[in-house]
């Protein structure tokens, strides 16, 4: 649990954030994919699951990062700190 407190959730104004992308589900991916491909030499159906896992891992990294509120489960986008330009 990473608390962030820069960050309000835009709901219920909680700082309990957690920020989310999609490494961990690439990452799974890949340990799965890696195991099943060993065990896909001796045991020849497993390959029905390698495939998918090795091309389905690069597209996970394409998940947008976001956050998520710990207390009202509301998820919204992360944003970039936009400088903010004085008024002419």
């Amino acid at each position: 649990m990473m608390e962030n407190n820069f960050i309000k959730c835009p709901r219920c104004e909680s700082k309990a954030i957690q920020y989310r992308s999609g490494t961990p589900i690439a990452l799974f991916f890949l340990i799965i994919g890696v195991l099943t491909l060993f065990a896909g030499v001796l045991f020849f159906p497993l390959w029905l699951v390698t495939i998918p896992c090795f091309f389905l891992f690069p597209f996970m990294f394409l998940i947008p990062k976001h956050f998520s509120c710990m207390h009202c489960k509301y998820t919204f986008k992360a944003e970039k700190n936009k400088p903010k330009q004085p008024g002419i």
